[in-house]
């Protein structure tokens, strides 16, 4: 029985693997499954947090257009609304160190009378690189405007290339409203349609 076959699908599966990785948001939530869709929203900054900063703009914007999606409807100015939204967009970067893509590969095979033996050694070629790797997590939380009480909450977290968070944003969004209000207490990784 030989082998042979086999090997090229097994390094075509490898490959694959090595293509994808893991990808999509990952995302959990927590509510007591009430209905909340339908009702007015507004979509407020957090204690410390200024409504007049660019960034946070640009935040609440995303959130807020996704709330939308979800059948929330958006509170007019000066309206009171039903329920208030919180979210805090946080990250943290580090540097990380990239393989050069380039090896040089020494090998040998010996053998006879059905018996083989193999072996090989890889050296790398060029320097090694780094690269900004961030992690942004936005976190939501939905409280009644009556008496406060928490409705629902969440968070979705995606690993980014670079710094630029805030870009982030309506992407981090969408994953994190998909399907509202999603299932309880559970982890998933969705990948969000494009914007």
């Amino acid at each position: 029985m030989t082998m042979k076959p086999l090997l090229p699908a097994l390094a075509a599966l490898a490959l694959a693997a090595c293509a994808s990785g893991p990808s999509g948001v990952e995302v959990t939530r927590f509510h007591l499954s009430q209905p909340l869709s339908g009702q007015t929203i507004s979509v407020v900054p957090p204690d410390g947090v200024d409504a007049g900063n660019l960034e946070y703009q640009a935040q609440a914007s995303a959130v807020a257009a996704e709330l939308a999606r979800a059948g929330f409807q958006p509170a007019a100015p000066g309206q009171a609304a039903a329920l208030r939204a919180t979210l805090r967009l946080d990250s943290s970067s580090r540097e990380e160190e990239r393989r050069s893509p380039f090896s040089v590969g020494i090998g040998g095979m010996t053998g006879g009378r059905n018996v083989g033996l193999g072996g090989g050694v890889n050296f790398p070629v060029g320097a090694n690189r780094t690269r900004t790797v961030t992690m942004a997590t936005l976190f939501l939380q939905i409280r009644r405007a009556s008496d406060g009480a928490v409705q629902w909450e969440g968070r979705a977290s995606e690993t980014l290339q670079g710094r630029n968070v805030t870009a982030a944003a309506p992407r981090l969004a969408r994953a994190l409203l998909t399907g509202f209000p999603g299932p309880s207490g559970q982890t998933v990784r969705v990948r969000p349609a494009a914007q």
